[in-house]
């Protein structure tokens, strides 16, 4: 049975190795073992200066996706494209350090926190669309003139 799983892992290595042929390095028993160790490295170490999303214009508005999008122009330098029909816009944060780069947890985290600002900002238009009046009605009977 270990030969078996000895095998399976060196073919799993070969096969590694085959496909790392393409590149200028000649094949040999140290860029076997460099291949079989970049096969295996945690994506945690992946990392990018850049990161898209999408964002559907029919599920939130352009003024809730530009107040979040405001609240990252201190670290990111931020693009937005609206696709040809309108429904869409593609958003590029692009980090302003040269020298700084996001690993795949980064991303994951920045990602999550850019989705929750966005649904933040589309919950408070929604309730100041629904229940701006009553606000409004509220101040003018606070700062009423007193008889």
């Amino acid at each position: 049975m270990s030969d078996s799983l000895t095998n399976s892992s060196t073919a799993e290595v070969l096969a590694a190795a085959t496909r790392a042929q393409s590149s200028a390095k000649s094949f040999s028993a140290a860029n076997l073992v460099s291949v079989a160790s970049a096969d295996t490295q945690d994506s945690a170490t992946t990392s990018v200066q850049r990161v898209n999303y999408n964002i559907d214009l029919r599920q939130y508005s352009q003024e809730a996706l530009n107040a979040v999008l405001y609240t990252y122009s201190s670290k990111f330098f931020v693009e937005q494209k609206l696709n040809t029909d309108g429904s869409c816009v593609e958003v590029t944060l692009l980090l302003k350090d040269l020298s700084s780069s996001l690993n795949t947890a980064e991303q994951r985290q920045l990602r999550g926190e850019f989705y929750q600002n966005l649904i933040d900002q589309q919950v408070r238009l929604d309730l100041e669309q629904r229940f701006g009046h009553i606000r409004d009605l509220l101040v003018a009977e606070a700062f009423k003139p007193v008889n």
